[in-house]
Order: C-alpha cells, then sequence, then structure tokens
C-alpha cells in the first residue's frame, strides 16, 4: 500500500503525459512557423510569388490552424488538469511572473493564429495594397472558411481589416520569440541553479537535480508519451523535408523577351552573288522570332 502511495503522490507532482505530448507539439509548430513565416513575408515583399512561396503560404497558414487548435486544447486541459506546483523556495514575485509568463503563452499561441486567419480572411495584400482573394486548404484535405464574411466585404473593409491583423500577427510574432527566450533561460535556471524539478516535470526522461530514485513506470503513461512524441518526430520529418523541397529552390528565370544576335568578330568570306530574279518574291522586310517554339 504505501509503495502504490508514493507513485500516486509523485504522479501528482507531473505534467500529465497528454499535457507533455500537447506542450512539444505546440513548442515545435510555432518554432517550425515563425521563420517559414519570415522566409514567405520577405518574397512575398519583394514581388516573388512563385509556387514555392504559394506552397510555403499554404503550409504556413496549415500549420498555424493545427497550432490554434492544439492550444484550445491545451488549455482545456489545463483547467480540468491543473499543472504541479511551484517549487516552495520560489518568492512571491517569481511565482507571479511564472504564471503571468504561461498565461501569456496561451494568449499569443492563440491570438497568434487567429490574427493570421483574420489577415487572410480578408482577401488583400498589404504587399501590393491590392486584393488578393486566396482560399485557405488545410493541408490540401478541405476549404478553411474566412471569419465574419470578410471576403464579400467592402473593399474598405477588408484592406482595413487586413492592415490591423497584419501589423497584430507581426507583433504577436516577435512577442512570442521573446516569451519563448526567457521561458527557456528561467528554465535552464531552475535545473542548473535551483536545482529543483521544475524542467524535469515537461522533458520525459529528465531527472530532477536531487532526485534519488526514478518515479515508478507507469506503462498507459509510457504508451501515451511514446506515441504522441513518436508521432510530433515523425510529423517534423515531414514537414522538413516538405519545405526543404521549396526553400531551397532557386526562383524561375524569366525567359527573355528579346534575342540579340551578336556580330562575328572576323568578317565573313565574301558570297558570289547573282542577279535577282524578277519573278522571285521579295523578301520580308521584318522578322519576328516564336518564342513557343524556338
Amino acid at each position: 500500500g504505501g509503495a502504490g502511495e508514493r507513485g500516486e503522490l509523485m504522479e501528482a507532482k507531473r505534467y500529465t503525459a497528454i499535457a507533455i505530448v500537447l506542450h512539444w507539439a505546440i513548442a515545435f509548430a510555432i518554432l517550425f512557423n515563425l521563420p517559414l513565416g519570415f522566409w514567405m513575408h520577405g518574397r512575398a515583399e519583394h514581388g516573388e510569388i512563385t509556387d514555392g512561396v504559394f506552397r510555403a503560404f499554404q503550409l504556413h497558414k496549415s500549420i498555424g490552424l493545427t497550432v490554434l487548435t492544439l492550444s484550445l486544447v491545451r488549455l482545456g486541459w489545463r483547467l480540468a488538469n491543473p499543472p504541479p506546483p511551484l517549487p516552495p523556495h520560489m518568492p512571491a514575485w517569481e511565482r507571479f511572473a511564472a504564471n503571468a509568463t504561461h498565461w501569456a503563452f496561451y494568449a499569443l499561441m492563440i491570438g497568434l493564429p487567429l490574427t493570421g486567419w483574420l489577415y487572410v480572411s480578408a482577401g488583400w495584400s498589404i504587399h501590393d495594397d491590392a486584393p488578393l482573394a486566396v482560399p485557405t486548404r488545410f493541408f490540401g484535405l478541405f476549404e478553411v472558411p474566412h471569419l465574419f464574411g470578410l471576403g464579400s466585404a467592402s473593399t474598405d473593409v477588408r484592406e482595413e481589416a487586413a492592415d490591423i491583423a497584419f501589423n497584430a500577427h507581426e507583433f504577436m510574432a516577435f512577442a512570442i520569440i521573446g516569451l519563448a527566450v526567457l521561458h527557456v533561460v528561467a528554465a535552464l535556471k531552475h535545473h542548473l541553479f535551483d536545482r529543483d524539478a521544475v524542467l524535469a516535470h515537461i522533458v520525459p526522461g529528465l531527472r530532477a537535480p536531487g532526485e534519488s530514485e526514478p518515479a515508478p513506470k507507469n506503462p498507459v503513461r509510457l504508451g501515451i508519451l511514446g506515441g504522441g512524441l513518436g508521432l510530433v518526430v515523425v510529423a517534423a520529418a515531414i514537414l522538413l523535408f516538405n519545405v526543404a523541397s521549396f526553400v531551397g529552390a532557386p526562383a524561375p528565370v524569366a525567359p527573355p523577351s528579346t534575342i540579340e544576335i551578336a556580330e562575328p568578330d572576323a568578317p565573313l568570306a565574301p558570297s558570289i552573288t547573282t542577279p535577282a530574279d524578277p519573278a522571285a518574291p521579295a523578301a520580308p522586310s521584318a522578322w519576328t522570332v516564336d518564342q513557343r517554339s524556338s
């Protein structure tokens, strides 16, 4: 009986397996989507609208909607399953900062994809200041509807909504980068300097610095962790392979609109001329080049 109670007590002090899988799935999706978003934004600003850039936009939107869905699930799971308590040695200000950081993360994880969804729903390009009605297809499976019927709104409404949504989207992207850096630094500080179990709570297999024995093995927990994190690794490999196929590809070179004929360096040999046949048709006065067959 004592061993079982000790196992339940140690289990209650850790994040649930589902919470851990959701945490790392969302973390990877955001860290993957941020550089992809900056890359395609830079290409669009320079007018490079290629097949690769179009695919990047569709992939970026699909991953963003995935982050939104997983974040809502993660928030609901957290409310139903409270996280492990903070270490007792933490001062009040540090506890407040930790809680504020976590809730700010939820606000950004939900607000960032929502503002992106609002921007594409407006159907307006801030790069060209012109309408841009491009459907959003979730990983090519189905079309995602626009928010608030913006696709059929007036030009002024769409332009203003796109401008507000894009600026908010960009601000939140930089905010979540700063928050992520702060989050990682705080976790390492807890593990390396405070030597408590904060980081071990969320990293599978990591033992707290002062822990004398590992936590008891739970087959169900191990199965959820192994299966869930395995799916995250497989999805990461597929996404990286997909992105590598168009991010590193060179931009297509447009065919030349005119053909230049270089003059020969040496004079041509004199040709033998013959009197023109008066019955022969006159030579054309101008030449055109058929680009499709030439």
